[in-house]
């Protein structure tokens, strides 16, 4: 009942990004959401990243800024959305299709997580459903939709969520260093 109750809230939050964020989801391998500054940056990351392994030489050497070493050291190079958006280049997706389910994902993800921590803190279906809501969209996320990285904080509740799982789980005392 759990796990099913769990993947209506994901289906929700999925659908309510999508409705927040409309019209893109007609648009995903063609648009990119708000204006063409920083979000085609954040796509051609997403593309470099999908096309040179990660934290490796030549990944530091983005063809910008030449003759400079090191350039992607100048921006934010993405790695975290590698999870998500590689794949979907990976299997024939192009960089726009995966820098918008990011996006979208970001939304999701980010009341789908906190969702399960707060259900797992009170148990409490629509207190979970309330606070994934007002994480996911909260009013500070507007003035951002060009920053997909701060848009993807999605990873906050889930490591929340996993610190009270480990200690639940654990040995771990807090007397004992």
């Amino acid at each position: 009942m759990v796990k099913r109750r769990a993947a209506w809230a994901l289906l929700l939050f999925c659908a309510l990004s999508v409705v927040w964020t409309r019209p893109l989801g007609r648009y995903l391998g063609s648009r990119i959401p708000n204006d063409p500054g920083d979000p085609v940056l954040n796509t051609y990351l997403l593309g470099w990243n999908a096309t040179t392994p990660p934290f490796t030489a030549g990944w530091w050497d983005p063809p910008f800024f030449f003759p400079m070493r090191g350039a992607l050291a100048l921006s934010e190079h993405l790695a975290g959305l590698t999870v998500i958006s590689s794949p979907v280049q990976l299997l024939g997706g192009s960089p726009v299709l995966a820098y918008n389910i990011a996006f979208l994902g970001s939304f999701a993800l980010s009341g789908w997580f906190t969702y399960l921590l707060v259900y797992r803190l009170t148990a409490s279906t629509p207190a979970a459903i309330c606070a994934g809501l007002a994480y996911a969209f909260a009013p500070f996320r507007a003035g951002q939709l060009a920053h997909l990285q701060v848009l993807t904080s999605q990873w906050l509740p889930l490591q929340l969520l996993a610190m009270h799982a480990y200690l639940a789980r654990s040995y771990w005392s807090p007397g004992i260093p």
